[in-house]
């Protein structure tokens, strides 16, 4: 940088570059993207409150009355049939069970609130041989799994046991590991 001739050219750039350390001191321009500051109208409020009043109830015994009718379809997949099965099921179990399963599920998911729409073509068996939903941890896989026919799932084998998912678990034909 080069040297000021005069007095005044130096108080110039004396206060060129006290202005420049003062903006460092003022509020960025771009907003915090890690903070987030809704603002919901009381009309907003009342409506969401009225409507979770009214919609929740009817959801929940919908999809009560859904598993009533699940629960006998996946039982019926399942009779006679070992938790371990050592070969796949292609009787009647298949053809019949499978799709019915699939129509109650996509029913159930629709009722609550969740429309799921498949874009593109699905992979054949030599393009894809293996589907992976992950983090395995949530409702979202089931739902996957119903959207994609029924695969057989790979599941914990003390699931199983769990009263009334577990035979949801066993008419899929899961593969169970410890």
């Amino acid at each position: 940088m080069a040297q000021p001739t005069s007095d005044s050219e130096a108080a110039v750039l004396e206060s060129t570059l006290s202005q420049d350390t003062s903006k460092s001191l003022y509020p960025p321009a771009v907003d915090n993207p890690f903070t987030q500051q809704t603002h919901i109208s009381a009309w907003r409020w009342a409506y969401t409150v009225l409507m979770g009043a009214v919609l929740v109830p009817v959801r929940v015994s919908y999809i009560a009355v859904l598993f009533i009718f699940l629960w006998p379809v996946a039982a019926l997949s399942t009779i006679g049939r070992r938790a371990r099965p050592t070969k796949p099921a292609r009787s009647w179990r298949r053809r019949l069970v499978q799709p019915t399963l699939k129509f109650l599920f996509q029913v159930t998911f629709f009722s609550a609130g969740f429309l799921v729409k498949v874009k593109g073509i699905k992979a054949t068996r030599d393009e894809a041989r293996i589907f992976v939903a992950a983090p395995h941890s949530s409702f979202f896989d089931a739902v996957a799994c119903v959207v994609a026919g029924f695969p057989s799932v790979v599941s914990a084998s003390q699931n199983v046991r769990i009263p009334v998912a577990g035979k949801f678990l066993l008419s899929t034909q899961p593969v169970p590991v410890t």
